[in-house]
């Protein structure tokens, strides 16, 4: 399945450290794969990011803190805890 969508690898391995991130031009990301980084994971990603594009490898942790202070930023409401009943929106 991983093949087709264009990530270089069928399955993320068990073993995944990293996350290979695709980004356009405009910084905005395209793809992330998690892998435990083979080259064709790399090279797959570059393919999506076009040749204006980036890419870049980092560890899975880093991409999830992106994730999620990209969520915060589109719906702050949602993901943040308010004082008075210290529970989330």
């Amino acid at each position: 399945m991983g093949t087709a969508l264009g990530y270089g690898i069928d399955e993320k391995p068990a073993d995944a450290s990293h996350v290979i991130t695709a980004r356009d031009p405009n910084g905005t990301v395209i793809q992330d794969v998690a892998t435990d980084v083979r080259p064709e994971v790399g090279q797959a990603a570059a393919a999506v990011a076009g040749p204006n594009g980036t890419v870049e490898a980092r560890p899975v942790e880093q991409a999830m803190a992106e994730r999620g202070e990209d969520l915060i930023k589109q719906e702050p409401a949602q993901y943040v805890k308010t004082p008075e009943t210290n529970q989330e929106n």
